[in-house]
């Protein structure tokens, strides 16, 4: 995985990990509501129970990774930790870290790609090509 495709990967697992959490709701509502009449007491809630089970265990993997990401991006200095931070952690826009930070959009461009520069170099091999100013990460 690139240096790219890793600071991608948590943003998207974040997200994932908001899915899993939303169906993890649900179940519990289905849960204290019993909604599968079809199913004895005891047969509702050890089928839901399970999906608790996958869920939880779906959910702790998917924080795993965001947290591995997340030490890593500590190690970084600022102002390259807090635009790493607000982008793949908080998912936020450019034009809103542009704001938050008081620099210019362009500006945060530019400090965004060497942010990743400093990411990779720090924690990966070889990841000198990585990064071909694409800014629609």
């Amino acid at each position: 995985m690139s240096t790219k495709e890793e600071l991608q990967n948590c943003l998207h697992e974040i997200k994932y990990q908001k899915i899993l959490k939303d169906e993890l709701y649900n179940l519990f509502e289905d849960l204290f509501n019993l909604k599968d009449k079809k199913l004895s007491h005891t047969d509702r809630y050890m089928k839901i129970n399970k999906q608790i089970d996958i869920l939880e265990k779906l959910i702790e993997e998917s924080e795993q990774i965001v947290n591995n990401v997340k030490l890593k991006v500590n190690k970084i200095d600022q102002p390259y930790k807090n635009i790493l931070f607000l982008r793949y952690i908080d998912g936020k826009s450019y034009d809103n870290i542009a704001f938050m930070t008081n620099y210019s959009t362009a500006r945060i461009f530019q400090l965004h790609r060497e942010a990743v520069e400093i990411y990779g170099k720090k924690f990966f091999i070889s990841s000198n090509s990585d990064y071909n100013d694409d800014k629609s990460l």
